[in-house]
Order: C-alpha cells, then structure tokens, then sequence
C-alpha cells in the first residue's frame, strides 16, 4: 500500500512550468481623411479584445528548462495540495503540505481518507522518517519507520516531491505538449491546461525506480504499464502546477496545488504520540 502511495505522490508532483507568453494588442491608428470633405472627428477604432492573462506556451523542448527556471524563482519550494485516486468505482481524497529543500530530504504532511475506514491516516515525513497513524490499526499513535536506515520494512523513502528535479527525469521522454482548451481558474489561480505525453521507457532516476516498482505490482496483478502516458496539467501565469491529472491502470489520480512558495506547518509527531514498537 505505502508503495503504491510513492508513485502516487511522485508522479502527481512532476510538475510542468513556463515563462509568461501573455501580450495584449494595440488599437490601429484612426484612418487618415483622403477627401476634400469637411473634417469630422472620426469615430474612436473599437478596443480589441485583450489575450487573457496566464495564457503560456510550452513545448516538448522547453518544457523541463521552464519547470526548472520556475522553481528557482519561488522563495521556497513549498505548497499545499489536495489529492483524489478513484479506483474500481471507489475515490480516496487527501489534503496536505509539501516543502523540499536542497540538499535535504523532502517533507510531507498529508491526511487521507480511505473508503471503508472510519477513521482516516495521517501520514507525516520528517527528516528521513516516515510516521503513520492509522487510527485503530496503529492503536490511535504515529508508527515511524526510518526506510534509510531499514530497508527491511519495504517502505521506499520519496526522494521526488519537488517537480524541479522530477523533470529532469523526464529529460527525452516527452514526445509532445499540446495546449487544451481555454485559461480557466484551478487552484487559486488563472491557468492554461496541456495534455503532454510522455514516453515511459525513457523516463530516468528516481521516476525510473517508481514505474519500475509499479511495472511489477502492475505484471504480478496480471496487468502491464502502456508504453506512453499523457499527463494533463494546468499551469498558471507564473509558470508553476496548479493540477496534475492521470489515468494508468485503472486508476485516475488527480492533484492540485496551491500556496505555492508560501509557509507550510510539517511537523513530526510528539514523542508521546508515537508508538514504542520494542515494547512486548
């Protein structure tokens, strides 16, 4: 389960970015009388209508350098989100926080919902430590797991929340971006949306180790990963995702930021809300 919620994270937050390439258009000078007629004010030339604001352009070449340029310009790599995985006719939902600094392992606070449990899993990731509460599961106390340090639990550490350096294991696997439709409000935000398509056998890193891993849950439930997966995005004005959509598998995933650059509270559990796992 915790392996199928990594690629769900990681893959969600890959995200798309670009510079500005909104422009309005002036109004034509008014006609210049050719007749001998007597002059009159000639009527004002009607105001054109202006491109909307937040409208981009991306393609497959530009598309990591403008996630990469975007991400250096927030003043921290930081945001909130709200998630949705729809599967075999049920919908998991989360909300949570994200914050990556460089050189430092990425930090994840996140409350789910799962269909068929009355009480949902708040998942923390703090300093290289993983801590779930599962409510009755985990006795209503944080379990922590240190995947680094044991392996053994099966748990893999998420070394890919921030989009930047996610990209760039995307470098050569994007085979198109074709922009859909008209700008529309996501997340807080005007944004436009791309349907991009990527080639996934020539995705690299730790992307590469996330489809590897659901290549083989995918083989050993009877089911294979197609050879290309369209992503859907909405970028806003400045660039950054304001949503990530995807269908693989029969499962659709949907995510949306907000809050991007702005403070976020990730926090570790309190000693004596996590579960001393030694004692019998």
């Amino acid at each position: 389960m915790m392996r199928s919620r990594r690629l769900l994270l990681g893959s969600s937050v890959v995200a798309l970015a670009a510079g500005l390439a909104a422009c309005g258009t002036s109004a034509p000078p008014a006609a210049v009388p050719t007749s001998q007629a007597p002059a009159t004010s000639a009527a004002p030339s009607p105001s054109p209508t202006p491109t909307p604001t937040g409208v981009i352009e991306l393609t497959a070449d530009t598309f990591v350098g403008a996630l990469t340029k975007a991400q250096a310009s927030l003043p921290a790599m930081s945001a909130t989100f709200d998630m949705a995985v729809t599967s075999a006719g049920t919908t998991m939902t989360a909300t949570g926080a994200l914050r990556a600094t460089a050189g430092a392992t990425p930090e994840l606070a996140m409350t789910m919902t799962v269909p068929g449990s009355t009480t949902g899993i708040d998942m923390r990731l703090v300093g290289g430590v993983l801590y779930m509460n599962m409510g009755e599961v985990t006795g209503g106390m944080f379990v922590a797991v240190d995947p680094a340090s044991d392996p053994s639990t099966g748990v893999p550490m998420p070394t890919d929340v921030d989009p930047a350096s996610s990209a760039k294991d995307l470098q050569g696997a994007i085979l198109s971006v074709t922009k859909v439709g008209e700008p529309q409000q996501v997340g807080g935000a005007l944004t436009q949306a791309f349907d991009v398509v990527v080639d996934l056998s020539k995705v690299t890193g730790t992307t590469r180790q996330t489809l590897d891993d659901a290549l083989k849950q995918a083989t050993a439930a009877g089911a294979t990963l197609p050879p290309m997966l369209t992503y859907h995005y909405w970028i806003d004005a400045d660039g950054l995702v304001r949503r990530v959509a995807y269908d693989a598998l029969g499962t659709s995933t949907q995510m949306t930021f907000s809050g991007w650059g702005e403070p976020v509270d990730i926090q570790a559990p309190k000693a004596d809300q996590i579960a001393n796992l030694d004692k019998s």
